[in-house]
């Protein structure tokens, strides 16, 4: 997990309070993406093997690194007089949301099989003895069930744990979505759950730009702080790569995305539009809005209704007209509302809000913020204690987290900064 420096946190913060964004509330949101901690694990298939017979130590780490993250900015925020609301998120197995709409949604990643067949009896030793035990069978012969399947089932033990583990600290919470991307989550907490005076989410994954509003920044791992002031210069230089300044770019990110495609995720976009090309109709798109007075996204507008809004307005840019031509105008126009049901967090938050299908998602969202309850840093030692028995009786040499927070003044500090200020 990238932390930035106490210097730039505290200008940042400093900022916001000299902008009145703190007038109202002193609480401020941080949403942290576990998939930073789980990066070697999700990322390094060549290491598959290595991480699933290392995944008892490797635990412990991710567990010790969360702490660090928790508590460096819980000690940031108190020591600036805010009340830090801590979030963690993550997800596990594919997405059926994205599957529904577009099959070959992340079709791309994939685990070879040979490493899968390999690993399990690794991961059915390491469920079994140690009480994660999910019924582990016979390797998946079929193909969408071999997508990362070895790695889906390290990534849930170690998700599990810090689940079970973060859930006891005071005004901080882990939500781990079954099947479900979790991206979506530092959106929804701003617009529908938590009121703060400022947002602040941890990932280095670039779809967390849609988020970025004068009460929200990202804090991204290569690239610092990106706040509403530089974030049309980052997109310029990091991801259009060009050095032209294209505000509006930034303002429909998501339209950007839905034309020029993601290869990240395998959503390919308009066919012969790239970059360059996606600019120019996002940049037509934006000055049809303001010469309109189009309000694109209204409060009580459900995801259809900002759909339709779309679809009225993309055959006006003069822009797509190579592409009306040669695909068809109903077929483009489908096309990019697509990848907006794929990408965008505002349509996404709406849809799962709305549908049946998907109300179980927000109730575990929901659940979770509105629980108060949390312990006290003796009692959460003891926790962990009872947490990692099973693993200490199996590996006594294994350091668990609660001995070294008791033992290594340095952890003992980082835990008591994640309890500072209750």
């Amino acid at each position: 997990m990238w932390i930035p420096k106490r210097d730039q946190f505290e200008f940042w913060i400093n900022t916001a309070k000299e902008r009145g964004y703190f007038n109202e509330s002193n609480r401020i949101v941080i949403a942290i993406d576990l998939s930073n901690i789980l990066y070697q694990l999700i990322a390094e298939t060549s290491n598959l093997i290595n991480a699933l017979n290392d995944i008892i130590p490797y635990l412990m780490d991710s567990i010790l690194t969360t702490f660090r993250g928790i508590g460096a900015y819980r000690r940031y925020c108190v020591d600036l007089g805010l009340d830090p609301y801590i979030v963690l998120f993550a997800d596990i197995g594919e997405s059926k949301y994205h599957l529904s709409l577009y099959p070959d949604y992340k079709l791309h990643r994939h685990v070879r099989p040979d490493y899968i067949v390999e690993s399990i009896p690794s991961l059915k030793k390491i469920y079994d003895e140690y009480g994660y035990n999910r019924n582990i069978k016979k390797a998946p012969d079929t193909h969408n069930d071999l997508i990362s399947v070895g790695r889906l089932w390290a990534r849930r033990y170690i998700l599990d744990a810090l689940r079970h583990i973060i859930n006891f600290m005071p005004n901080t919470r882990c939500i781990v979505l079954d099947n479900m991307e979790a991206d979506f989550i530092p959106f929804y907490l701003e617009h529908y759950k938590i009121k703060a005076g400022l947002y602040i989410t941890n990932s280095a994954d670039n779809d967390m730009l849609q988020n970025i509003n004068q009460r929200h920044c990202i804090i991204h791992k290569r690239y610092n702080i990106i706040t509403y002031r530089n974030i049309d210069k980052f997109i310029a230089s990091h991801i259009i790569g060009d050095d032209v300044i294209v505000p509006s770019v930034s303002e429909y990110y998501c339209l950007y995305k839905a034309i020029a495609g993601d290869s990240a995720d395998h959503v390919k976009g308009v066919r012969g539009y790239g970059k360059k090309k996606a600019v120019k109709v996002v940049q037509e798109f934006a000055s049809h809005i303001k010469r309109h007075n189009i309000i694109l996204y209204e409060d009580n507008d459900g995801s259809e209704d900002i759909l339709e809004k779309y679809a009225k307005i993309l055959p006006e840019c003069k822009s797509l007209s190579t592409a009306f031509k040669k695909y068809g105008e109903d077929e483009t126009v489908s096309t990019i509302l697509l990848c907006l049901r794929l990408v965008d967090f505002d349509i996404i938050s709406r849809t799962i809000r709305k549908q049946p299908a998907y109300k179980r998602i927000v109730d575990v969202i929901d659940m979770l913020i509105d629980d108060e309850s949390y312990s006290d840093k003796d009692t959460f030692l003891s926790i962990l204690d009872e947490m990692f028995a099973p693993v200490k009786e199996k590996m006594p040499n294994v350091n668990i987290p609660s001995e070294v927070c008791r033992t290594d003044n340095y952890w003992s500090n980082i835990l008591a900064n994640c309890f500072i200020g209750v």
